[in-house]
């Protein structure tokens, strides 16, 4: 019965997933226009208004009903940062959908070749080329330019997909921006979204996700990066472990 039940529902999936990607491949096409003819401005007011609807309706049609904790640690006025561990690409929309839709991600240089991917990123994302050291100062500068503009970055410090859905050591130097920018800190502990979309794998299916949202950390409360560094992904580890205990 179980085996019967998946074929209807990766039929769903096919059909509602079809739906969903060229609705949304439609808007970033009209945003990347916009983009052209108007400008940057104008085309991030036009996909930012649009994008928090369009990642809800991923998820519910998907059936998934994300719970999140602690909306209230995100500041209302000032711009921060958010640390995020990363089990799924559902991870970007879970934030862009039910926690912030003003951030801009950092992001691999790989990923700009996937159609979809691609127009995504020109609007949503900072991507850095980690072969490349010159592209990876070149990005670090950009981020420090929209931090100073009062945009709002997120970080996946692990550097990719969990593979065992823990919290994998970061890669080194992977929240030193956000140690030099002096900017507040938002650590997101995401579970869930493994399951929903493991790796490996293009079909979203059912599962229950959380996201916690912890007190923000301030950089300045820290003598050194390593403390900074070491506190953030302690404090993380133990939100995931008490998530699951729940």
């Amino acid at each position: 019965m179980k085996k019967i039940a998946f074929f209807f529902y990766t039929i769903y999936y096919f059909v509602a997933a079809v739906i969903i990607l060229l609705y949304g491949y439609i808007q970033l096409k009209k945003a990347l226009k916009i983009k052209e003819k108007e400008g940057g401005e104008a085309a991030q007011r036009y996909i930012r208004k649009r994008s928090p609807a369009f990642s809800r309706k991923l998820f519910t049609w998907c059936g998934i009903h994300p719970q999140i904790e602690n909306i209230e640690n995100i500041p209302s006025e000032d711009n921060y940062i958010i640390c995020m561990n990363h089990q799924s690409y559902l991870d970007p929309m879970l934030v862009l959908g039910y926690i912030s839709e003003k951030i801009f991600f950092l992001a691999k240089e790989e990923l700009n070749r996937a159609p979809f991917f691609k127009e995504a990123m020109q609007l949503f994302c900072i991507t850095i080329d980690r072969e490349d050291p010159k592209n990876a100062v070149k990005a670090l500068r950009k981020i420090l330019e929209y931090l100073k503009k009062g945009e709002c970055i997120g970080i996946f410090p692990e550097g990719t997909r969990t593979k065992d859905g823990l919290i994998a050591p970061f890669a080194p130097g992977s929240l030193k921006i956000a140690y030099k920018s002096k900017k507040q800190l938002i650590p997101v502990v995401v579970d869930g979204t493994g399951k929903a979309m493991p790796r490996k794998s293009w079909i979203v299916r059912p599962a229950k996700v959380d996201a916690v949202i912890l007190n923000p950390i301030h950089p300045e409360d820290f003598e050194t990066y390593e403390l900074f560094e070491s506190e953030i992904h302690q404090r993380m580890q133990m939100t995931l472990d008490q998530v699951r205990k729940n």
